[in-house]
């Protein structure tokens, strides 16, 4: 399996598989790589004991935004699915499960 090998501000080691590289949306696309959402993300949900997974949030278009789900293999996280447009509720589910990392340009 193909997969890019990124490093998110945490540190952490995604692997991010090629079958991933046309989810983002064709229109209205800010970003030009997925790899963008790791390693400038809007959020990132760290796991906890009741979560085991690493999510990455990011806006990649005007109204658009992707959320990545990882599963830890070991020695890195590999990203095994992602949500269009997560819904916000579903977002805060995740931020009470997990524990949330917000990121800002300043």
């Amino acid at each position: 399996m193909e997969a890019k090998v990124i490093f998110d501000p945490l540190g952490n080691e995604v692997h991010l598989p090629s079958k991933f590289d046309k989810v983002l949306p064709d229109t209205d696309c800010l970003d030009e790589s997925l790899a963008l959402t790791f390693l400038k993300p809007a959020i990132i949900i760290m796991p906890t004991e009741t979560m085991k997974y690493l999510y990455h949030l990011r806006a990649v278009g005007w109204g658009a935004t992707i959320l990545f789900k990882s599963e830890w293999q070991g020695a890195f996280w590999l990203v095994t699915g992602y949500v269009h447009n997560p819904e916000i509720y579903f977002i805060g589910e995740l931020l009470q499960s997990g524990n949330g990392v917000t990121f800002s340009e300043v």
